[in-house]
């Protein structure tokens, strides 16, 4: 006798749904970044920003950056948001106090 397996019958068409219902959407997020977003990696990071591959690593680790880790060791960086947290950065020199 040879081990045999039942098949299963497929379900109509009609019984398949078109699209998912609404209580099965998830909400939309108010952070969620734009698809179109530029995302970096470090190597990308560190060739825009100057700072060292090994900076970056330890900066994401002290949650020092703004990034996003897809996975535990994926990590992206959002241009815009990399630009808005280095302009918060900046810093001016007062010319007043040079002429001291």
């Amino acid at each position: 006798m040879r081990n045999q397996t039942k098949l299963k019958k497929a379900r109509p068409l009609s019984a398949v749904p078109d699209a998912p219902s609404a209580a099965h959407v998830a909400p939309a997020r108010s952070d969620a970044r734009a698809p179109d977003a530029e995302m970096l990696t470090y190597q990308a990071l560190a060739h825009r920003t100057g700072i060292r591959v090994s900076t970056l690593y330890a900066m994401v680790c002290r949650h020092e950056i703004p990034h996003y880790r897809l996975a535990r060791r994926i990590v992206r960086f959002n241009a815009a948001e990399i630009g808005a947290w280095m302009a918060a950065r900046r810093f001016v020199a007062d010319p007043a106090s040079d002429d001291e």
